[in-house]
């Protein structure tokens, strides 16, 4: 493939779920030789666009048929993927009954910093095989980053230290505190506001905050959550939120929180838990046992 720089990919060791309940999480770095893609930022969920594409350049007309592994961190259990910036990986997992958020060194693997805090969770009958998170992927926004645990706490971390900026528990602002499965939707940055739907079924507020204070700036609370993570739209010059609630998909204009549109769309056990996806003018949705359906 000719000469080059090695580039480090990073990969995630996902939750294993098995009868005995032995999870396997862990932070893997894998180098190829000369010729892999210049690999690109990609913070928060599903990448910078929040639609699984990745921006790389210098894409290898053949692939090694190995990679070679870089470095190897035990990490914890969960779900949530790891995100990068500027040459850092950034990760939220559980030990015991802690979440702990994370920063790396994506060239060597270093430890930069470790954050935890107590998030006790207990999993419901029916979910106990989906382990007890987290589940939701960071985001990385300037300077912060924000973390959401499976049990509704929402954190904001300066991105360099680990340093905890402000948290919230949102636990005793709703009846029921959260999904059956636990939370699971990643949160969204839009205009200095991150975007997290909390509460539990029947019972929840989709809630912008400020990420510099962490300030309520608005709350829509009509519909518990889903587990589907929120996208961004642009619709005649307008930007709006599409998202998922318990028994709805929905628009919100992300500045106001004002609804804009909403249609039912419910799924078996309320399992709204697929990401939608924009493409050619249109949002496209899927659910659980439902159809694919397309709205412009």
């Amino acid at each position: 493939m000719g000469e080059g720089i090695d580039v480090s990919v990073v990969t995630m060791l996902r939750f294993s779920s098995e009868v005995t309940m032995r999870n396997v999480f862990g932070l893997l770095a894998v180098v190829a030789v000369a010729g892999m893609a210049e690999a690109a930022d990609w913070p928060q969920w599903r990448g910078p666009a929040r639609d699984g594409v990745a921006q790389a350049s210098g894409l290898p007309t053949k692939w090694p048929a190995k990679l070679k592994l870089a470095w190897r961190k035990k990490v914890g259990e969960g779900h949530s993927s790891p995100v990068v910036r500027a040459g850092r990986v950034y990760l939220m997992s559980r030990e015991g009954g802690q979440e702990v958020a994370r920063g790396f060194e994506l060239a060597s693997g270093r430890e930069l910093w470790k954050s935890d805090y107590k998030a006790e969770y207990k999993i419901q009958s029916v979910a106990r095989d989906h382990g007890r998170g987290p589940k939701a992927t960071p985001v990385i926004t300037g300077q912060r980053l924000v973390t959401f645990g499976i049990s509704g706490i929402l954190s904001c971390w300066e991105s360099a230290t680990g340093r905890r900026v402000w948290s919230h528990d949102f636990a005793g602002q709703h009846r029921e505190t959260v999904p059956l499965y636990g939370h699971a939707a990643s949160p969204i940055v839009v205009g200095g506001k991150v975007i997290v739907h909390v509460g539990g079924h029947d019972d929840g507020a989709l809630t912008a905050l400020d990420v510099a204070s962490g300030k309520t700036v608005w709350r829509w609370a009509e519909d518990g959550p889903a587990y589907a993570s929120p996208v961004l739209l642009t619709v005649d010059g307008k930007r709006q939120l599409v998202t998922q609630s318990q028994k709805f998909h929905l628009g919100v204009d992300p500045v106001s929180g004002e609804v804009l549109w909403r249609v039912p769309f419910t799924t078996q056990f309320d399992q709204n838990s697929v990401t939608p996806l924009v493409a050619g003018g249109r949002v496209i949705l899927a659910g659980y046992d439902q159809p694919t359906v397309a709205w412009r």
